[in-house]
């Protein structure tokens, strides 16, 4: 299991953002930095898990989804809810 896996997430409310779903892809527009952020339907189906769940709990209901081994969930989500802090979009909390 990841180091991680006990975090927990959340979506950032001080942000001005405005979401697109286009119901496959999602879209996050930032007012203020002017960034578009793009998320697939695996980072999508993330992001709707994300607020106040650990990451360990996100991770087995998207191997449980995608039929994948919890590590490889593991390390897939982790990818996702990183990168979604290093925009800004989320932080741990």
């Amino acid at each position: 299991m990841m180091t991680d896996s006990l975090f927990r997430y959340a979506i950032d409310n001080r942000k001005d953002f405005k979401i697109r779903d286009d119901g496959t892809n999602m879209f996050i527009y930032e007012y203020k930095k002017g960034i578009i952020t793009e998320l697939n339907e695996t980072a999508r189906y993330v992001w709707t898990l994300i607020d106040g769940n650990e990451t360990q709990n996100i991770s087995a209901l998207y191997a449980e989804r995608y039929g994948i081994l919890i590590e490889h969930a593991e390390k897939d989500v982790t990818e996702v809810l990183e990168a979604l802090v290093d925009t800004g979009i989320l932080k741990r909390v």
